[in-house]
């Protein structure tokens, strides 16, 4: 048991702060992917967007813009494509990715 904690304890981990947003952002992704194969895009776009707003907040913009594009996915699906909303996301991914690089 000895032999077992030290190794647990050497091991890389992540800070707590981080641990208990990272679940509720792999939840909320999960639950907008079940929707979306589910077809109900209207919950599905609440789920994504809950995770692009913890993603952001956690400074994870790749996430984020993971999530973003599963939004207008949603969007397309409901032949919104063109809708205010839609017009919104795509240009918040567009302005993040160019802040990316």
């Amino acid at each position: 048991p000895a032999l077992v904690r030290e190794e647990a304890d050497s091991l890389p981990c992540l800070p707590s702060r981080w641990v208990l947003p990272l679940f509720f952002l792999t939840l909320e992704l999960r639950a907008g992917e079940c929707s979306y194969k589910l077809t109900d895009y209207e919950i599905a776009i609440e789920h994504f967007n809950m995770a692009a707003e913890i993603a952001f907040k956690r400074g994870l913009d790749r996430l984020g813009i993971s999530a973003l594009e599963y939004i207008l996915d949603c969007y397309v699906a409901q032949k919104r494509n063109e809708s205010k909303e839609a017009i919104e996301i795509k240009r918040k991914i567009k302005e993040i990715k160019d802040k990316l690089q």
